[in-house]
Order: C-alpha cells, then sequence, then structure tokens
C-alpha cells in the first residue's frame, strides 16, 4: 500500500501540514493525484484520477430559448396573420394546427439553443444572481492575493476571510429565501 498525496493539504501561518491522505494498493495501472489550491475549507481538496475501461453515459444535453433578439410585436403580429388563416373545423384538429403554427412562429424568434455547461450549472443553481456571481469572482481574486503574500503580512488573508465569511451568509440567505418563495 502506498500514499498518493505527498505534500501539505493544510497550510497556515505558522505550519503546513499533511492531514488528508489518499492510499491505493493498486501497481498496475498509473493513478494521477494531486492538491487543488481552492478556498473550500482550510484544507485544501485533494483527488485522484483512476483510468476506467468502462464507458460512461454522456450528459443529458439542456436547451432553452435564445431570447436575445426576440420582437414582440413583430412575434404577434406574424403571429396572428397565421391564425386568420386558420379554419375551424373541430376542436382537436384546430388547437392541433394552431399549436403547430405556435411553436413554428415561436422557433423563428426564439429558436432553442443547447446551453452551455455553466449555464446548467447555473440553471441548476436558480438562487445564485448575477450581484453575487460578481461577488465569488471579486472572493476569488482576494482568495489569490492572499496566497501570494509574505507570512508576516495577514491583513489581505484577514479581509479575504471577512469577505468569504459574508459572501457565504448572503447566498446562504439567498437560498434559503428562493425555496421559501418555492414553497410559498
Amino acid at each position: 500500500m502506498h500514499c498518493l498525496i505527498n505534500k501539505p493539504t493544510r497550510i497556515t501561518d505558522h505550519s503546513s501540514t499533511s492531514l488528508d491522505h489518499l492510499c491505493t494498493n493498486e501497481s498496475r495501472i498509473t493513478i494521477h493525484s494531486g492538491i487543488c489550491i481552492w478556498d473550500v475549507s482550510d484544507h485544501y481538496p485533494i483527488f485522484c484520477i483512476v483510468p476506467s475501461t468502462k464507458s460512461y453515459q454522456k450528459c443529458k444535453k439542456l436547451y432553452a430559448r435564445d431570447t436575445t433578439l426576440f420582437e414582440t410585436e413583430a412575434f404577434l403580429d406574424e403571429l396572428q396573420r397565421n391564425t386568420e388563416t386558420l379554419q375551424i373545423q373541430d376542436v382537436n384538429t384546430t388547437f392541433s394546427r394552431f399549436k403547430l403554427l405556435f411553436e413554428t412562429t415561436l422557433n423563428k424568434y426564439a429558436p432553442l439553443k443547447m446551453m452551455s455547461r455553466k449555464q446548467q450549472r447555473m440553471h441548476q443553481k436558480s438562487w445564485i444572481s448575477k450581484g453575487i456571481l460578481k461577488s465569488i469572482k471579486t472572493k476569488n481574486k482576494l482568495f489569490s492575493k492572499s496566497q501570494n503574500l509574505d507570512k508576516t503580512d495577514s491583513n489581505k488573508w484577514n479581509k479575504y476571510k471577512k469577505y468569504r465569511n459574508k459572501l457565504n451568509h448572503i447566498i446562504e440567505y439567498a437560498k434559503m429565501t428562493y425555496f421559501k418563495n418555492q414553497i410559498a
């Protein structure tokens, strides 16, 4: 058995220790491992990549309407022109034709486009606003600056920790409010 992580995973102002371990007894395959310098907690996350012969199922693709160039008046005018040609027969046939006309017109003015991975992740976390995203970028910049400083200067690290804690509180509040509104 051998340990895959051989560098410190918890670094503070006065010490660095290797507290997080990842061990294996597999010696026939090449396993890639390492440490991510990321501010999830006071311990850096560790990872290992084990090659597999199994094929993985592709992720489900999500689509959303692209409304960036949507013209409301033009859409309504064309929809009205198209529906004037409908002849009312029985209700089911008329509705099926109207639905087809509506979808065709909607696809012309607001086509379906596949969402990027980033958009899919954000779609799953609806409580994350543009302001919170901007704050997350600021937090990440503060973290980077705090890692590149002299050990004697802890002002940037303290500023980062204060900002991170406040941002975490804001995100939790936004999440709680979002789910309260969904339940209500």
